[in-house]
This record gives structure tokens, C-alpha cells and sequence, in this order.
């Protein structure tokens, strides 16, 4: 089977579980409550905003994952501050994690109020119905969520550079919507979705999701 119908399977067979792994729809509903906004600070222009996402998304998940360690460091380097108690539930995964954490970075002058969050859960059974190569794996979940409205096509333009190609889908997401990728090797299968409102401005959540044998 070639690697396009492949990946085109998987996409088609995951879509229904990324949005529960990732935790979306009730991250964003609460989104401000981990992320310190200061109001002494105006947010920045939406387009600025959505470098700063694109930026932090590449350094944070995309050159990092699955190695959710070094993305902890990523953070820690960073000088991110954990996120805690009820503020570090509401980005919890909708089916539970393993493990979960997360980490904010304040709005500043010029710069975005930001989440990292990462989860480790198991693999749900339709998870490994589609992929039974990497049944029994844990699935690594990445994601960044801005804090402030960014401009949705300028993300979209900038995922379609960072991976090299189009979307292979559009997804319904209750609110949100979402372009979505999926790609496997014999060695790891890996899903990214870009989130945003499906109308106006708001909040953007880049995910980027993994699992390996």
C-alpha cells in the first residue's frame, strides 16, 4: 500500500479521536484561565501574534516531539511558568491522560500570552483498530494555544510551509475547525491540526500528535 493511500486512511480513520486526544474543545472554552493576560499590555496585532505561535509551535512541538522531555526543558529554558491545580485540568484530554502538563508564558509588551501543553494517554481501541503496527502505544499529544486573536490564514500559510504541503483535510471541530495532517513510516505515525474559529477572530490552537513503535 503506498504511503499517500496510507496516510489517507489513517487521516480519515483518526479524526473523530484527535480532537478527544488534544483536549480542544474544552481547552479553548477555558482558555484564559491558565494564561495570564495582562491588561497593562495591549495584545499585539494578530499577525504578530500568529509568528510568535508559529514560532513557539516549531521550537516547541514540531522539532521536539515525541520527546516530551525536551519539550519540558523547551519550557523550563524558556522560562515558561507551570501551570497548576484546576487551571492545569482544563487542558486535560476529554478521554484522561497519563500524564499531563503545561506551561504559560504571560502577555508582555509586544508579545502574546502563550500555553504549551503536552498529555500522555493511552491508545483508544479505534486509535488501534486503524493503526494496529503501533497498538499498544502511547499516544504523545503537543500543542500550543495562543492567547490572543491571530490571523488564521497567515497560520494556515505558514503550516503549509512547515510541512510541505497542502492539508490533507478540513475538519468539524463544535466551534472550531481544523486543517489536519496525517503521515506514517513504518516507525511512527504523526497527526498536526491547526484549530481556529469557525468564524471572526479568536484564539488558535496549533496540535501535533504522535506515536511511535
Amino acid at each position: 500500500m503506498s504511503l499517500a493511500r496510507r496516510t489517507a486512511e489513517i487521516t480519515a480513520a483518526l479524526i473523530g479521536i484527535v480532537t478527544t486526544v488534544v483536549g480542544v474543545t474544552t481547552t479553548v472554552g477555558a482558555i484564559l484561565n491558565p494564561i495570564d493576560t495582562a491588561s497593562a499590555h495591549a495584545s499585539p496585532p494578530a499577525t504578530t501574534v500568529s509568528s510568535q505561535m508559529l514560532e513557539t509551535f516549531k521550537s516547541s512541538c514540531y522539532d521536539l516531539m515525541p520527546d516530551l522531555a525536551a519539550v519540558e526543558q523547551y519550557a523550563a529554558n524558556g522560562g515558561w511558568t507551570p501551570v497548576e491545580g484546576m487551571a492545569l485540568k482544563t487542558l486535560a484530554p476529554e478521554s484522561g491522560s497519563k500524564t499531563l502538563k503545561g506551561w504559560k508564558l504571560a502577555a508582555s509588551e509586544g508579545q502574546a500570552a502563550m500555553t504549551i501543553a503536552v498529555a500522555v494517554a493511552d491508545m483508544e481501541p479505534g486509535m488501534a483498530e486503524a493503526m494496529p503496527e503501533f497498538a499498544g502505544s502511547d499516544v504523545n499529544s503537543c500543542s500550543v494555544i495562543s492567547g490572543a486573536s491571530a490571523d488564521h490564514e497567515q497560520i494556515a500559510e505558514a503550516m503549509r510551509g512547515l510541512v510541505g504541503r497542502a492539508h490533507d483535510s478540513v475538519e468539524d471541530a463544535g466551534s472550531l475547525t481544523s486543517n489536519v495532517w496525517a503521515a506514517v513510516t513504518p516507525d511512527i505515525a504523526v497527526i498536526m491540526s491547526h484549530y481556529r474559529p469557525k468564524t471572526g477572530t479568536g484564539v488558535n490552537v496549533l496540535a501535533m500528535v504522535t506515536m511511535t513503535k
